[in-house]
């Protein structure tokens, strides 16, 4: 059994535009793929240095944690040293207030002979 010629010819044009349409969505869908492929690779990219971002931060806040601490410890010995300073200038007013009045107390037993001597 043979087709008519214009069936066949109807058929022959369904094809080729079905075909076209085909060919123009795979076109598409590889565009599409590419785009896709291209945003992939960028975000890989943009998550690489986000990681390397990341590390160098947190090699730089351990950095600054390390500073902080021999700071904090210089601190320590400063105040330390402070209060020992402290203490001695403490002392040292103490054994000055001592002195003064060993020093008055001396001058007041001077001057006692000297008023009994001016008063017998």
């Amino acid at each position: 059994m043979l087709f008519p010629v214009s069936n066949s010819l109807t058929l022959i044009h369904q094809v080729a535009d079905l075909e076209k349409k085909l060919e123009a969505k795979c076109k598409y869908i590889e565009e599409l793929t590419v785009e896709r492929e291209t945003e992939r690779d960028e975000f890989h990219r943009e998550l690489e240095n986000s990681d390397k971002k990341f590390a160098e931060l947190k090699r730089e806040k351990e950095r600054l944690e390390e500073i902080n601490a021999e700071h904090l410890s210089e601190l320590n010995d400063y105040e330390e040293r402070l209060k020992e300073a402290d203490e001695v200038e403490q002392q040292l007013v103490e054994k000055s207030k001592h002195s003064e009045e060993e020093l008055k107390m001396a001058v007041e037993k001077v001057r006692c002979p000297v008023d009994i001597c001016v008063f017998a």
